[in-house]
């Protein structure tokens, strides 16, 4: 028979237990009412979001799973009109899992919730056994069964022995084995590699380009991170008199090209696809002036803004904006430079720069 008008949507997530379970066997006790003492005739429609054909089982393998509470038989029938869909995305590090029942009509009553579970495999663990529940058929109730006769009273032996004292009375208990304490749980930890494209505004006078590779070690909600990043030469001029008060010496600008090499420490939690990082960069900027060079050290500290979302089952494309500040830095001072004609001007990086950059990034357990 077919179940009109009935419709039935549950999910899972990370904290669904007992609890959980009892309330599903309520809401399945309702469709009981509408079912007979026969299989359910359901057609199973099972989707996998894309790039999940790797975590997550295949439609066979989640028959199997169903056939575990059945003891090997296939509940669902190729040609039923109701359907129990099951279906299985991922957002995030998460899975999520959502189970819904149709009339043959496709009209569903329930109202699916979106849950997660930490694995697929545990997600669709859930999903068959509460798609077992749905098609499992629900006997009807047996008559009572009169009460066997009491066996006849045997005859009073002659001889009774005394009565047992109180003491004797009482259970002997068995002690019961210490508790084994349970295992510890092993870290989901997620390696992630990352290369990524930059544009700088305040470093230079100029809009500067750079690029940069990037590896962290994820766990749960908290990554850290370590990049390494080099922008390319841009130009600055450098025309801050080195003698403000001093006649004598008349500053001349000097135009260069700045670039950097840096390392950054860059440790950040995650929420969904929202980044909220610091940052701690050392490094060192690199002036050129008419083919020579001169270096000078920097380190800067700052908060990351960015998002991160995964387009395919280990890879992601992300994007960022960052404000640094000097803590500390040494300008270039052109008085002296090579025995050439001293131009009197020096050239300090500004408090403040920012760096924006888009990238992709790849995850391995």
């Amino acid at each position: 028979m077919r179940r009109r008008g009935i419709g039935f949507a549950v999910s899972f997530s990370v904290t669904l237990g007992t609890l959980g379970t009892l309330g599903t066997l309520g809401t399945l006790g309702t469709l009981a009412g509408t079912a007979s003492a026969q299989a359910a005739e359901m057609r199973l429609d099972y989707k996998r979001a894309p790039g999940l054909a790797t975590d997550c089982p295949d439609e066979e393998t989640f028959r199997h799973m169903v056939g575990i509470f059945t003891k090997g038989v296939d509940p669902f029938a190729a040609k039923a009109g109701d359907v129990v869909r099951v279906t299985l995305d991922r957002r995030g590090p998460h899975y999520h899992v959502t189970i819904a029942v149709l009339d043959a009509d496709g009209v569903q009553h329930g109202k699916a919730e979106e849950h997660t579970r930490r694995t697929c495999p545990e997600a669709a663990r859930e999903a068959a056994s509460t798609a077992y529940l749905i098609t499992a058929p629900f006997p009807l109730a047996e008559p009572e069964k009169p009460a066997p006769a009491p066996p006849p009273a045997r005859a009073a032996p002659a001889w009774a022995p005394p009565p047992m004292t109180p003491e004797n009375l009482r259970p002997q208990t068995k002690p019961q084995p210490p508790s084994q304490p349970e295992p510890p749980r092993p870290m989901d930890v997620t390696i992630g590699i990352s290369t990524l494209v930059l544009m700088s505004v305040g470093l230079t006078d100029n809009v500067g380009a750079g690029l940069g590779v990037m590896g962290d070690v994820r766990y749960e909600w908290f990554s850290l991170g370590l990049e390494l990043r080099g922008m390319f030469p841009s130009g600055a001029l450098a025309r801050t008199p080195s003698f403000p008060n001093d006649s004598t010496k008349t500053p001349r600008p000097v135009q260069m090209d700045i670039s950097q090499l840096s390392a950054a420490l860059v440790p950040c939690g995650r929420w969904k696809y929202l980044l909220m990082c610091g940052v701690a960069q050392a490094g060192a900027l690199v002036s050129q002036v008419n083919g020579s060079g001169v270096v000078a050290p920097m380190i800067t500290f700052g908060p990351r803004v960015g998002i991160e979302v995964p387009f395919a089952d280990r890879f992601a494309v992300f994007g960022f904006g960052e404000a640094l500040f000097a803590g500390y830095y040494k300008g270039f001072d052109f008085n002296i430079r090579n025995g050439a004609e001293p131009a009197h001007v020096q050239w300090e990086p500004s408090i403040a720069s920012g760096f924006f950059g888009v990238g992709l990034s790849a995850t391995f357990k």
